[in-house]
């Protein structure tokens, strides 16, 4: 988040590089990650919870939230939604 001309941390995942992000209507942030694909909901007020971790996917490339909220993820390297 830039606040002042200045960049503020808003959620740090450890050693799990952000590599995709989505927002949805409820202004809840959605990070993918790299390279443990990895995807956590971020809510506004801070709260964050992991909705997909995977032991065979090692990138999430994109992210996309649908019409009703679903989450969909562009993974690899076996390249599937």
């Amino acid at each position: 988040r830039l606040e002042g001309g200045k960049v503020e941390p808003v959620y740090e995942l450890p050693n799990l590089p952000t590599t995709a992000l989505a927002v949805d209507k409820d202004h809840n942030l959605y990070l993918g990650t790299s390279p443990r694909a990895t995807v956590v909901k971020l809510t506004p007020s801070g709260d964050a919870t992991t909705l997909f971790s995977s032991t065979t996917e090692k990138h999430v490339f994109s992210l996309l939230v649908g019409p009703g909220g679903e989450v969909y993820a562009g993974v690899g390297p076996q390249a599937r939604v």
